[in-house]
């Protein structure tokens, strides 16, 4: 029975009519133009770029393209050509006529010319000017660019969450919108350390705008005239400057502000030309359907809708956002003039009403290494050692040194000896460079990851009970991580008895930067320990909005 199956498939693969008794080898889809090997895109295959004349595609390997180089041409809109189409076609005629007559010359001229033939056929010697790109400093790195947009509807209150989702997603850049901050809040509030913060906060303390760029990255602010809300910031790269900017628009029907928006964000598209811009807008805009870019309803006025869709068209920017970010609309929008870069875009739980926004593009820019300072660990000093070599040094040092002895030499041993000593008696460590929150616990990570697979499964199913268990664990997490950042706090305070020096408490009112503004929330003091407060501050009067 199982030979009678055998020939039977045999006989349908003859049938066939397609079967080669040695079929060899498949020739590749996309052969390299060099090698004639495959050009392929999967992870781990050599990089590959196309010709724009031929149509042929090259291994970078093959045609001597570096990795700066193919990152270059990757950002611009610079055509490549192989080296057969990239040169002329010259006639042999063209060389025959320029090459020189020997019997011009003079006798001088051809003994010089002989005794210095044999050095330099080999050695031409360095060119005069090169097209190579300059070596990049070591201190540098580079990475994709990580955006985050979040509606906050007043960070001061989501604080400890909002730090938990940046533990979590770790951006290079948050572009936040309706704060509800005032200029008395200092940025270290509401913020951690690592980020250089650029606000525009309304007088009323609503709505208002921010933008926070890694303090890795070179950004500067930029300095925009317009009464609408919007902060804006460049980094400068070597090669391209990368331009950032969070707006908001308040949803009411003013067409006046939606001009005076509308032409903020064309002056800053028109003052950078070149740059890679990534604009983040509450627009608040639900009429337009952005998978056909029309005005599909009239909540707000046509002339505002077809504003700001005139806009995008003249400033050559597309929005990036195809997913609702609150209930069936899409209000959150990132626009960009450079599409092709972006990898992923995708929606975070919200803090508010409104869904975040992360997004991950091929936008590179140029990293600062953080620099690792040395920490003496003086609890754990060896005294005994140190006061025997210090009182050593001190005979070595009368009896070696005379008054005659400039000082400047004096000060120099006696700074290397102490140096030596310190080195030799005193444990020490490098500071970290990871900026983390201590109080997130693990009570606080297992109630955000279920958050989050809340969040995924309600988007997926769209019940309505997958919806309010996720409204019940967003309103969950928020109480869990505020209770474990005061319930930190409030160990801080109370972890050194009155009348002591509590350096973790001095450390904290550091890293909030509260001797720098004014900080605000009057009924959040720090009243607990009033007496220690007022021995440590000089300011006592400051009532600093630790708790949330």
């Amino acid at each position: 029975m199982a030979a009678e199956s055998f020939c039977y498939l045999n006989q349908q693969l003859l049938l066939a009519g397609d079967i080669e008794r040695n079929p060899g080898p498949r020739t590749p889809k996309y052969p390299c133009g060099e090698c004639t090997r495959a050009c392929t895109s999967y992870k781990g295959a050599k990089a590959s770029i196309l010709c724009e004349s031929c149509e042929v595609w090259f291994h970078s390997d093959c045609v001597g393209l570096t990795d700066s180089a193919l990152d270059t041409l990757g950002r611009s809109d610079l055509p490549w050509e192989c080296y057969r189409c990239g040169l002329p076609n010259f006639s042999s005629g063209l060389f025959d006529s320029t090459i020189l007559d020997e019997s011009n010359y003079s006798a001088t001229n051809s003994e010089t010319h002989s005794s210095t033939s044999s050095t330099s056929s080999h050695h031409p010697g360095s060119p005069l000017a090169k097209s190579s790109p300059n070596k990049r400093n070591s201190n540098q790195t580079i990475k994709n660019l990580r955006l985050l947009e979040v509606n906050f509807q007043s960070i001061f209150s989501k604080r400890a969450e909002f730090w938990s989702v940046l533990d979590a997603t770790k951006p290079d850049v948050v572009f936040g919108c309706e704060t509800w901050l005032k200029p008395n809040i200092a940025n270290g509030e509401v913020f951690p350390p690592g980020y250089d913060i650029y606000r525009c906060d309304r007088r009323d303390g609503y709505g208002g705008v921010l933008l926070g760029v890694h303090n890795s990255l070179n950004s500067h602010l930029i300095t925009i005239k317009s009464d609408a809300e919007i902060v804006a910031a460049k980094i400068i790269n070597d090669n391209q400057t990368i331009v950032l900017a969070s707006v908001y628009r308040p949803p009411k029907n003013d067409l006046k502000y939606m001009e005076d928006l509308n032409s903020a964000i064309s002056h800053l598209c028109q003052g950078n030309p070149g740059a890679a811009v990534w604009i983040a807008v509450d627009i608040n805009l639900p009429d337009i359907t952005w998978e056909t870019y029309s005005v599909a309803s009239h909540q707000y006025t046509l002339a505002i809708n077809d504003s700001f869709l005139n806009l995008l068209d003249t400033a050559g920017l597309e929005q990036m956002v195809n997913f609702p970010t609150r209930g069936d609309n899409t209000l959150d929008n990132i626009l960009t003039n450079r599409p092709s870069l972006t990898n992923r875009c995708s929606g975070l739980p919200a803090l508010s009403d409104h869904d975040m926004v992360f997004m991950d593009a091929n936008a590179r820019a140029y990293r600062r290494k953080s620099v690792r300072r040395k920490i003496l660990l003086w609890k754990r000093a060896d005294l005994v050692t140190t006061r025997s070599r210090v009182h050593q040094m001190s005979d070595d040092f009368t009896s070696k040194f005379t008054t005659s002895t400039p000082v400047e030499d004096l000060a120099t041993a006696l700074q290397l000896e102490l140096e030596e000593i310190i080195n030799d008696c005193v444990p020490s460590k490098l500071s970290s460079t990871r900026v983390n929150q201590p109080w997130f616990n693990s009570k606080s990570k297992h109630i955000l990851r279920q958050k989050g697979r809340a969040f995924k499964k309600a988007r997926r199913t769209n019940k309505a009970r997958d919806w309010i268990r996720f409204k019940r664990l967003k309103k969950d997490a928020l109480n869990i991580c505020r209770n474990s950042y005061n319930t930190y706090v409030h160990d801080i305070i109370h972890s050194v008895p009155a009348g002591c020096r509590n350096k973790k408490l001095g450390a904290l009112v550091k890293a909030k930067r509260c001797d720098l503004m004014c900080c605000t929330s009057e009924r959040r003091r720090l009243s607990t320990h009033g007496s220690q407060g007022q021995s440590q501050h000089s300011k006592p009067a400051i009532h600093i909005g630790f708790l949330n």
